[in-house]
């Protein structure tokens, strides 16, 4: 556990608070490629890397585990992958354990299709929680005081979770940071989608088509008259895609590809790549 926590006590005090004076918003161009690179990814471990480079910058922790494809959420913690910062991890024995007297799942499963929460919702009495065994034998004694989990469904079915901890000294996820979350909420859930249904796919022959790992036409939700080629192209670049990939799958030349998307970028009133995602993918709000 002691090296993810190497750096300096003074040091780490300095940039926790720094940076949440100041919480950097989705908008900022610097946010632009990370959520890219998200999009891009081609496997889960690029996915995790993405992701560690996202909230590094956006929300201050010091631990965060991912559980992907859940066997079955209501009964075990049992999941097929299992990523996680080097401080946080643990064996799935441990991880039975703790879930034995952990009310989280209970609250989980008590509200289908919640994407976001704290752990401070689930026992708004911060003395009754800091006197459950939970918090005292999983939470405290691990140095994590707080915790945020996002949550990923297929239908009624809790399908993935990431969980991000935090010690005393960073304090509770505040409202801001809760936000920033939710609107990164599709952003990963997009590319989860993406590359489980890329990974059922693996070894099939012929390339994976965009409409393969849709499970509905997003781009109708795009503002503009796009024409067919243009559709196609803003398909590949949902499924991340880079322009080089797009092109060699469309037989164009690359410049051919950014005149398209220039082209596309101008009809939906967008300038970026990441900003065309964004309007593809559902408003969320976080009270």
């Amino acid at each position: 556990m002691g090296a993810y926590r190497s750096v300096a006590a003074g040091a780490l005090r300095a940039r926790v608070w720094s940076t949440r004076a100041a919480s950097p918003s989705l908008d900022d161009p610097r946010f632009e490629s990370l959520l890219l690179r998200l999009h891009a990814s081609i496997d889960i471990r690029e996915f995790w890397g993405a992701l560690s480079s996202i909230l590094d910058e956006l929300v201050p922790h010091d631990a965060c585990v991912a559980y992907l494809d859940y066997v079955d959420y209501a009964q075990t913690w049992d999941a097929s992958r299992i990523l996680s910062t080097p401080n946080a991890r643990r064996s799935r024995e441990w991880l039975e354990r703790r879930r034995e007297v952990n009310m989280m799942p209970s609250f989980a499963l008590s509200n289908p299709g919640l994407k976001l929460y704290r752990l401070s919702q689930v026992v708004p009495d911060p003395r009754q929680l800091r006197e459950s065994e939970f918090f005292r034998r999983y939470m405290a004694a691990e140095g994590w005081y707080y915790s945020a989990s996002l949550l990923f469904w297929d239908a009624d079915r809790l399908a993935s979770e990431i969980v991000i901890r935090r010690t005393a000294e960073q304090g509770d996820f505040t409202a801001r940071e809760m936000a920033l979350l939710q609107r990164l909420h599709p952003h990963m859930e997009t590319t989860l989608q993406r590359l489980s249904a890329v990974e059922r796919r693996a070894g099939l022959p012929g390339a994976v088509q965009p409409d393969d790992v849709t499970k509905h036409d997003a781009i109708r939700s795009l503002p503009g008259e796009l024409t067919v080629a243009e559709r196609e192209l803003v398909q590949f670049v949902r499924i991340g895609f880079s322009n080089k990939e797009i092109a060699a799958r469309l037989d164009k030349s690359v410049r051919t590809v950014k005149t398209q998307l220039t082209s596309v970028y101008k009809k939906c009133g967008v300038r970026s790549r990441t900003r065309l995602l964004a309007m593809m993918m559902p408003r969320l709000s976080y009270d």
